[in-house]
């Protein structure tokens, strides 16, 4: 596996990774943005480019503790109501039911790790016939930081009785990336979502395939 110990684990990424999601980030992160001024927020400190996880950082460091709970309350409301309009015309990447159930019957348990809400979540895999081979899904209903940071992953391992070094991340974004090197696992990034190929290596990420059926060659040594 190219440098890789075996993974027992694979946890893959929602929304671009697996799911063609067609979710509208920039709009949503528009009402993000105007809701968080109203709030109190400096316009000119956030921006539409930043990820949820760093603007509610610096609601939190900016407006205090209280407000900014209040804040990330109204912004992940807001999220939800694009996520799950997104979910209910979600479809699974080329190859990924074949690659789920490759998986399966290679013996890994496989898991979802995603920033995206519960509800959001269970019904895209759900319409993408993939929800009854998930093992464990871990959304940002379990956290409380989502990616770049590693919460999500760290708490994969805790739910199935893991190591970090147990798993293998396989995401669309160098915020994947990011979250895995925070927490211990390792990665694999996937073309065809947030991200390109230059972006992932320019973060430093050393493994890119260009769709998620490739992940199968990796994991055979090939």
């Amino acid at each position: 596996m190219g440098g890789y110990t075996r993974p027992s684990i694979i946890v893959l990424d929602l929304d671009g990774t697996i799911i063609e999601f067609r979710l509208e980030l920039t709009e949503a992160k528009k009402r993000v943005v105007e809701a968080m001024v109203e709030m109190g927020m400096p316009e000119d400190q956030i921006s539409v480019k930043e990820s949820i996880q760093s603007l509610l950082q610096k609601a939190r460091d900016v407006i205090g503790d209280g407000r900014a709970h209040l804040l990330r309350e109204k912004v992940l409301s807001i999220m939800k109501e694009y996520e799950m309009r997104a979910a209910r015309l979600s479809k699974p990447r080329e190859g990924v039911v074949e690659l789920v159930n490759s998986l399966k019957n290679a013996g890994f348990r496989v898991a979802v790790a995603t920033n995206t809400h519960r509800d959001a979540a269970v019904l895209a895999l759900e319409r993408s016939g993939l929800l009854d081979k998930i093992d464990a899904i871990v959304s940002r209903d379990d956290v409380s930081n989502l990616k770049p940071r590693g919460d999500l992953l760290l708490k994969v391992a805790e739910r199935m009785a893991a190591r970090p070094e147990d798993i293998l991340y396989v995401g669309d974004s160098v915020h994947d990336f990011q979250a895995a090197r925070e927490a211990g696992a390792s990665f694999i990034a996937v073309e065809g979502g947030i991200h390109d190929r230059q972006t992932f290596e320019q973060a430093g990420c050393k493994t890119i395939i260009s769709w998620p059926l490739e992940l199968l060659r990796i994991l055979h040594g090939e």
